[in-house]
């Protein structure tokens, strides 16, 4: 084990005694916690890069906290200098995010020398065996330090890589599913961040969001204006996630600020155990944009650019309802798409869509990352949100092709606005003079950045992943940047609105 593994990191439900040839030998995931030092209720996390330890605190707090480590592996731990026994109580005093203190390790008469740093976000890190991929899941670890709840957990997890596009970008995003056991045999639940009590979680990358914010806010924002006609039947259901942002490594390295967010499934929609169904668009088809049928569906959960996300078991006619509505939509006169598509369609949960993405400018949701479901027979086709790193005014990283002005369209929408169906433009106009009146929606909008950038700044933790990723970017000037942005969308989304 090389010996830059050996330094401050963290403690729990590990054996502390190094196996010998007598000793059973210990599962090599285990192992790397042997090395793993505690203080307090948190772990300590080393990134070997930079020779530096992050450990969360509230900012200004007093630290008098117990030091554990094994005595095994550290001939002695030095705290400014200072030996520290494994079990003695330190005194930092009081400390910020602007403080550093100096941290030595002696392992086998080697000195080595470490920066410990403070962040106000949790931290998560990752040990795995095997180089993560894009399925299946490996086994791996997950240690966290919940500092939203006071906690610290160490679970086995899988985790593979996640997303379509965002798979080429240098920094990962990844999907986590925490387990029982080494092999996964059997899930663990965890209500974790004060999130949803679940065994699945998404670790979103962020990366071409500047802001670190666009996604989770965007999602806030969609689950305050919109419904959905089943959820009288179902009042916990959400059309949407949340998440919290936390600084992340893997295997000792240390990879920046990334989004611990709940996955929008059958769980969080709350589908119906019969009858419910859960589509997903993953790319951009003629099915997808709703101009036509290339392909026919098959006893697959994959079709035409779609992922059939639930049931797990189904045949061919799974696809059916989605379809039905793509036929209606491209192909049907004029009079019999008026009278037929509020028969396939929630039309006030579309009419929440289309209002929704256009506030926010969602350029990659009229015919890619938008979930279509169905809560049983009894019930039309809704829509929700998906993957909304790239709004809010983001600089696409194909083109500039989106103008402010641009209003986000398919040929389902194009055929509601242009034929005027039942009254379609009146009932637009009517959701969104409501979003308005309830509140001044841009100082909503804008006071939920304010505060989630505004943590990621008191952390320090923008600096980190500038430094890491090689950005130049500031994240006020990001934050500046949403607020003016905003304020002129929201102008000429009004217009349009009244004026149509």
């Amino acid at each position: 084990m090389p010996k830059l593994l050996l330094m401050l990191l963290l403690i729990i439900g590990c054996d502390m005694q190094i196996p010998t040839e007598q000793q059973e030998p210990q599962d090599a995931l285990e192992q790397k916690c042997l090395s793993l030092i505690k203080l307090d209720n948190y772990f300590c996390f080393i990134d070997d890069s930079s020779n530096t330890i992050l450990y969360p605190i509230t900012n200004n707090t007093e630290i008098n906290g117990v030091i554990e480590y094994s005595n095994d592996y550290y001939d002695n731990i030095l705290i400014d200098d200072s030996s520290v026994s494994s079990g003695s109580i330190y005194d930092f005093g009081v400390i910020s995010t602007n403080d550093t203190i100096n941290i030595k390790t002696v392992v086998e008469g080697e000195i080595n020398n470490y920066e410990l740093i403070f962040t106000t976000l949790p931290i998560v890190m990752i040990y795995s065996n095997e180089n993560i991929v894009d399925e299946p899941k490996i086994s791996s670890k997950i240690l966290i330090n919940d500092i939203i709840s006071n906690n610290s957990y160490n679970f086995y997890s899988g985790i593979e890589i996640r997303g379509g596009t965002a798979q080429y970008w240098p920094k990962k995003a990844y999907d986590i599913e925490l387990w029982e056991n080494e092999s996964g045999s059997v899930t663990k639940k965890e209500a974790l961040f004060g999130l949803r009590n679940d065994d699945d979680w998404i670790l979103d990358a962020m990366y071409l969001d500047l802001a670190k914010s666009r996604n989770i806010i965007g999602m806030r924002i969609w689950e305050s204006i919109a419904s959905a006609s089943y959820m009288s039947e179902e009042n916990d259901a959400r059309l949407g996630q949340d998440g919290i942002p936390i600084e992340l490594f893997i295997n000792n390295e240390y990879l920046g600020i990334y989004s611990f967010n709940e996955q929008v499934d059958k769980k969080q929609l709350q589908l119906d155990d019969s009858g419910g169904i859960l589509y997903k668009n993953e790319k951009y088809t003629p099915e997808s944009l709703m101009e036509g049928i290339e392909e026919e569906p098959t006893a697959s959960p994959l079709w035409a650019g779609f992922e059939l996300k639930y049931p797990v078991s189904f045949d061919e006619s799974i696809w059916t309802p989605l379809k039905e509505l793509i036929e209606l939509v491209a192909y049907s006169e004029d009079e019999i798409f008026s009278d037929s598509i509020e028969e396939l369609i929630d039309i006030d949960n579309a009419i929440d869509y289309f209002i929704f993405i256009n506030i926010i400018q969602g350029y990659d949701h009229m015919g890619k990352n938008m979930f279509i479901m169905r809560y049983n027979q009894n019930y039309r086709l809704a829509f929700a949100p998906w993957d909304l790193d790239l709004s809010f005014g983001v600089d696409s990283p194909w083109g500039d092709w989106v103008t402010i002005d641009h209003i986000m369209h398919n040929r389902l929408f194009d055929r509601l606005y242009d034929l005027d169906v039942n009254g379609y433009r009146d009932k637009v106009k009517i959701v969104w003079d409501g979003i308005n009146s309830q509140s001044n929606l841009y100082t909503e909008i804008f006071n939920r950045f304010d505060e989630r950038i505004n943590s990621i700044v008191e952390s320090k933790a923008h600096l980190r992943e500038n430094e890491k990723w090689g950005f130049t970017s500031n994240i006020n000037n990001e934050l500046d940047y949403i607020n003016s942005w905003l304020n002129d969308r929201i102008i000429v989304l009004e217009n349009y609105i009244n004026n149509n």
